[in-house]
């Protein structure tokens, strides 16, 4: 049985956050967009922390050692509400006194004193809201009940990479739904 996945497309209409990587070495390509949500894929409902995983992510994969700056912008007003450097940062002034505020003061605090970063990683989710991310739990199922089913796993709390785990599995065992 030959199955086929889904590549991830970012979603440029729907996305609450983009940001442009202003990269170093220039002589492939000047700077990256990227956003913080794919087509047919649920976004976390609270904002900061889509804000904060984001960000998270970024540091993670290397991007800020990779940048000269991340503008990093509210992709329905367009407005830049971050810009991210390797050691230091600036934020509109909407942000002040805010918990993205904090936790980019905190995240450069830790990034640049060599931390653990593990400080901000989201709290595991409890052995019994896990299972609904095991295929069997759902069972063999229409697509229609497929989309509503992985739409659902987003307003739980669930996070992109951990519904495009279940989808993935989920394929493996029942085949392509979508």
């Amino acid at each position: 049985m030959t199955t086929t996945f889904n590549k991830l497309i970012p979603d440029r209409e729907n996305s609450r956050f983009k940001w442009k990587i202003n990269l170093i070495d220039t002589s492939k390509l000047p700077y990256m967009n990227g956003y913080s949500k794919m087509v047919n894929n649920p976004e976390a409902a609270d904002r900061f922390v889509v804000f904060k995983n984001k960000i998270i992510m970024l540091h993670e994969k290397g991007y800020l050692d990779k940048c000269v700056s991340i503008e990093f912008s509210d992709n329905q007003t367009f407005e830049v509400l971050a810009i991210l450097m390797p050691e230091t940062y600036s934020h509109h002034p909407k942000l002040l006194a805010t918990k993205e505020s904090e936790f980019l003061s905190e995240f450069y605090y830790r990034r640049n004193k060599n931390l653990d970063m593990k400080y901000f990683s989201s709290p595991r989710i409890s052995f019994a809201k896990e299972e609904f991310l095991v295929p069997t739990k759902l069972g063999k199922v229409g697509k229609e009940r497929f989309i509503e089913y992985t739409n659902a796993l987003g307003s739980m709390g669930f996070e992109a990479h951990q519904i495009n785990n279940f989808r993935f599995d989920y394929q493996k065992i029942y085949g392509n739904v979508v």
